[in-house]
Protein backbone atom coordinates (compact mmCIF):
# COMPACT_ATOMS: atom_id res chain seq x y z
CA UNK A 1 0.00 0.00 0.00
CA UNK A 2 1.52 3.73 -1.04
CA UNK A 3 2.10 5.62 2.43
CA UNK A 4 1.30 8.93 0.73
CA UNK A 5 -1.65 7.46 -0.97
CA UNK A 6 -3.07 6.44 2.30
CA UNK A 7 -2.36 9.34 4.32
CA UNK A 8 -3.97 11.48 1.27
CA UNK A 9 -6.89 8.88 1.81
CA UNK A 10 -7.10 9.68 5.49
CA UNK A 11 -7.16 13.48 4.81
CA UNK A 12 -10.70 12.55 2.26
CA UNK A 13 -12.31 10.83 5.12
CA UNK A 14 -11.22 13.02 7.75
CA UNK A 15 -12.92 15.85 5.97
CA UNK A 16 -15.94 14.30 4.72
CA UNK A 17 -16.55 13.69 8.56
CA UNK A 18 -16.12 17.30 9.94
CA UNK A 19 -18.33 18.52 6.56
CA UNK A 20 -21.28 16.84 7.58
CA UNK A 21 -21.68 18.98 10.56
CA UNK A 22 -24.38 21.94 9.64
CA UNK A 23 -23.64 25.17 11.99
CA UNK A 24 -24.34 28.77 11.03
CA UNK A 25 -22.13 31.55 12.00
CA UNK A 26 -23.02 35.29 12.15
CA UNK A 27 -21.46 38.62 12.67
CA UNK A 28 -17.83 37.68 12.38
CA UNK A 29 -15.47 40.27 14.22
CA UNK A 30 -14.20 41.35 10.59
CA UNK A 31 -16.16 43.00 7.84
CA UNK A 32 -15.46 42.89 3.83
CA UNK A 33 -14.63 46.23 2.61
CA UNK A 34 -16.16 47.43 -0.73
CA UNK A 35 -14.77 49.40 -3.77
CA UNK A 36 -17.06 50.83 -6.72
CA UNK A 37 -14.84 51.24 -9.81
CA UNK A 38 -15.38 53.58 -12.37
CA UNK A 39 -17.62 51.89 -14.90
CA UNK A 40 -19.95 51.75 -11.71
CA UNK A 41 -19.58 48.29 -10.33
CA UNK A 42 -19.32 47.47 -7.00
CA UNK A 43 -16.51 45.19 -6.18
CA UNK A 44 -15.73 43.25 -2.88
CA UNK A 45 -12.12 44.39 -2.49
CA UNK A 46 -11.38 42.12 0.82
CA UNK A 47 -13.46 39.26 2.36
CA UNK A 48 -12.98 38.55 5.95
CA UNK A 49 -10.11 35.11 6.46
CA UNK A 50 -12.35 32.21 7.44
CA UNK A 51 -10.36 29.46 5.91
CA UNK A 52 -8.77 28.91 8.89
CA UNK A 53 -12.11 28.33 10.95
CA UNK A 54 -12.85 24.71 11.90
CA UNK A 55 -16.26 24.79 10.13
CA UNK A 56 -14.50 25.48 6.91
CA UNK A 57 -10.80 24.22 6.36
CA UNK A 58 -11.79 20.54 6.54
CA UNK A 59 -14.15 20.88 3.38
CA UNK A 60 -10.37 22.38 1.91
CA UNK A 61 -8.23 19.66 2.03
CA UNK A 62 -11.05 17.01 0.88
CA UNK A 63 -9.76 17.08 -2.55
CA UNK A 64 -13.01 18.12 -4.07
CA UNK A 65 -14.83 21.53 -4.62
CA UNK A 66 -15.77 23.89 -1.90
CA UNK A 67 -17.75 27.10 -3.30
CA UNK A 68 -17.71 30.03 -1.64
CA UNK A 69 -20.85 32.17 -2.17
CA UNK A 70 -20.99 35.60 -1.61
CA UNK A 71 -24.65 37.33 -2.14
CA UNK A 72 -24.70 40.95 -2.19
CA UNK A 73 -27.83 43.37 -1.18
CA UNK A 74 -26.81 47.65 -1.63
CA UNK A 75 -29.58 49.60 -0.60
CA UNK A 76 -29.12 53.70 -0.87
CA UNK A 77 -30.42 56.34 1.53
CA UNK A 78 -33.85 56.65 -0.64
CA UNK A 79 -34.12 52.62 -0.42
CA UNK A 80 -33.77 51.83 -3.64
CA UNK A 81 -31.91 48.49 -3.72
CA UNK A 82 -29.33 46.42 -5.86
CA UNK A 83 -28.50 42.88 -5.72
CA UNK A 84 -25.62 40.86 -6.84
CA UNK A 85 -23.34 37.59 -6.57
CA UNK A 86 -19.79 36.17 -7.01
CA UNK A 87 -18.42 32.63 -6.31
CA UNK A 88 -15.23 31.32 -5.31
CA UNK A 89 -14.53 27.74 -6.23
CA UNK A 90 -11.52 26.38 -4.00
CA UNK A 91 -10.16 22.75 -4.71
CA UNK A 92 -6.97 20.93 -3.22
CA UNK A 93 -5.66 18.98 -6.33
CA UNK A 94 -4.04 15.58 -3.74
CA UNK A 95 -1.57 14.16 -6.04
CA UNK A 96 -0.15 17.49 -7.11
CA UNK A 97 -0.59 18.74 -4.05
CA UNK A 98 -1.70 22.48 -4.95
CA UNK A 99 -4.78 24.55 -4.43
CA UNK A 100 -7.08 25.44 -7.23
CA UNK A 101 -8.79 28.47 -7.21
CA UNK A 102 -11.70 29.82 -9.73
CA UNK A 103 -13.29 33.23 -8.95
CA UNK A 104 -17.07 33.99 -10.57
CA UNK A 105 -17.74 38.01 -10.59
CA UNK A 106 -20.41 40.15 -12.55
CA UNK A 107 -19.57 39.48 -16.07
CA UNK A 108 -16.14 37.83 -15.19
CA UNK A 109 -14.37 34.64 -14.75
CA UNK A 110 -10.97 33.79 -13.69
CA UNK A 111 -8.77 31.54 -13.41
CA UNK A 112 -5.97 31.65 -10.58
CA UNK A 113 -2.30 29.80 -10.62
CA UNK A 114 -2.12 26.96 -8.63
CA UNK A 115 -1.37 28.05 -5.05
CA UNK A 116 1.31 25.33 -2.99
CA UNK A 117 0.18 26.06 0.06
CA UNK A 118 -2.64 27.23 2.87
CA UNK A 119 -0.71 29.68 4.14
CA UNK A 120 -0.16 31.27 0.50
CA UNK A 121 -4.28 30.90 0.11
CA UNK A 122 -5.14 32.95 2.62
CA UNK A 123 -2.87 35.56 1.20
CA UNK A 124 -4.53 34.85 -2.41
CA UNK A 125 -8.15 35.33 -0.60
CA UNK A 126 -7.55 38.36 1.37
CA UNK A 127 -6.20 39.70 -2.28
CA UNK A 128 -8.90 38.78 -3.99
CA UNK A 129 -11.35 41.27 -6.30
CA UNK A 130 -14.64 39.92 -6.84
CA UNK A 131 -16.89 42.38 -9.24
CA UNK A 132 -20.26 41.95 -7.48
CA UNK A 133 -23.12 43.84 -9.50
CA UNK A 134 -23.69 47.43 -11.09
CA UNK A 135 -25.40 50.33 -9.29
CA UNK A 136 -26.75 52.41 -11.80
CA UNK A 137 -30.25 52.77 -9.73
CA UNK A 138 -28.41 53.91 -6.74
CA UNK A 139 -28.19 57.52 -5.67
CA UNK A 140 -24.60 58.54 -4.31
CA UNK A 141 -25.48 61.60 -2.68
CA UNK A 142 -28.10 61.06 -0.58
CA UNK A 143 -25.93 59.49 2.22
CA UNK A 144 -23.85 55.94 2.65
CA UNK A 145 -25.58 52.53 1.42
CA UNK A 146 -26.45 50.11 3.55
CA UNK A 147 -24.63 46.81 2.55
CA UNK A 148 -25.79 43.14 3.25
CA UNK A 149 -22.99 40.42 3.06
CA UNK A 150 -23.94 36.53 2.94
CA UNK A 151 -20.74 34.21 2.25
CA UNK A 152 -22.03 30.47 1.88
CA UNK A 153 -19.69 27.85 2.29
CA UNK A 154 -21.32 24.87 -0.08
CA UNK A 155 -19.47 21.03 -0.32
CA UNK A 156 -18.91 19.25 -3.15
CA UNK A 157 -21.29 17.94 -5.87
CA UNK A 158 -22.85 14.32 -6.38
CA UNK A 159 -20.34 14.29 -9.72
CA UNK A 160 -17.14 14.98 -7.85
CA UNK A 161 -18.74 12.19 -5.12
CA UNK A 162 -18.11 9.98 -8.18
CA UNK A 163 -14.58 11.40 -8.88
CA UNK A 164 -13.43 11.26 -5.37
CA UNK A 165 -14.69 7.48 -4.91
CA UNK A 166 -12.53 6.53 -7.93
CA UNK A 167 -9.76 8.86 -6.63
CA UNK A 168 -9.96 6.72 -3.60
CA UNK A 169 -10.69 3.17 -5.03
CA UNK A 170 -6.92 3.83 -7.77
CA UNK A 171 -5.43 4.91 -4.14
CA UNK A 172 -5.44 2.00 -1.79
CA UNK A 173 -4.99 -1.76 -2.13
CA UNK A 174 -8.65 -2.97 -2.72
CA UNK A 175 -9.58 -6.00 -0.82
CA UNK A 176 -12.31 -8.50 -2.39
CA UNK A 177 -15.79 -7.73 -2.53
CA UNK A 178 -17.99 -8.63 0.33
CA UNK A 179 -21.85 -9.72 0.10
CA UNK A 180 -23.16 -7.61 3.33
CA UNK A 181 -24.20 -3.97 1.83
CA UNK A 182 -24.29 -1.04 3.85
CA UNK A 183 -28.14 0.50 4.15
CA UNK A 184 -28.67 3.52 2.42
CA UNK A 185 -25.80 3.10 -0.24
CA UNK A 186 -25.78 2.53 -3.53
CA UNK A 187 -24.38 -0.45 -4.81
CA UNK A 188 -20.84 -0.11 -6.09
CA UNK A 189 -19.34 -2.33 -8.95
CA UNK A 190 -17.23 -5.48 -7.98
CA UNK A 191 -14.01 -4.73 -9.66
CA UNK A 192 -13.72 -1.37 -7.70
CA UNK A 193 -15.52 -2.92 -4.33
CA UNK A 194 -14.38 -3.48 -1.03
CA UNK A 195 -14.61 -2.35 2.91
CA UNK A 196 -12.79 1.12 2.25
CA UNK A 197 -14.86 1.98 -0.48
CA UNK A 198 -18.24 1.28 1.34
CA UNK A 199 -16.35 3.45 4.10
CA UNK A 200 -15.95 6.49 1.95
CA UNK A 201 -19.47 6.13 0.07
CA UNK A 202 -20.98 6.51 3.74
CA UNK A 203 -19.27 9.17 4.84
CA UNK A 204 -19.54 10.87 0.99
CA UNK A 205 -23.15 9.78 0.81
CA UNK A 206 -24.14 11.17 4.02
CA UNK A 207 -22.73 14.63 3.42
CA UNK A 208 -24.09 14.67 0.51
CA UNK A 209 -27.64 13.94 1.39
CA UNK A 210 -27.44 16.86 4.25
CA UNK A 211 -25.71 19.31 1.98
CA UNK A 212 -24.90 21.23 5.18
CA UNK A 213 -24.16 24.99 4.61
CA UNK A 214 -22.02 27.19 6.78
CA UNK A 215 -23.15 31.24 6.43
CA UNK A 216 -21.89 34.42 7.70
CA UNK A 217 -23.52 37.25 7.60
CA UNK A 218 -22.43 41.02 7.62
CA UNK A 219 -23.79 44.69 7.40
CA UNK A 220 -21.74 47.07 5.96
CA UNK A 221 -22.11 50.89 5.69
CA UNK A 222 -20.37 51.85 2.15
CA UNK A 223 -20.05 55.87 0.95
CA UNK A 224 -19.53 55.80 -2.33
CA UNK A 225 -18.08 58.91 -3.90
CA UNK A 226 -20.44 61.14 -5.78
CA UNK A 227 -17.62 62.09 -8.40
CA UNK A 228 -17.29 58.70 -9.67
Amino acid sequence: MNPRAVRLAAKVVFAICMATAETWVANAAAVPAFELDRGGVLNVVALPEVLSRREVRPHLISGLTTSFLVEVEARDARGQDVHGMGRIDVRYELWDEVYLVRVFGAGSAQRLPPVRSFEELQMVWQRLRLPITATGPLDRRGGPWKIEVTLSVVPFSQSEQRDAQRWFNDSIAVRPPTSVETPGVRPRDSATGGDDNGVLDLFLGSSIQRRSLVHYDWTVEFRPEPGR
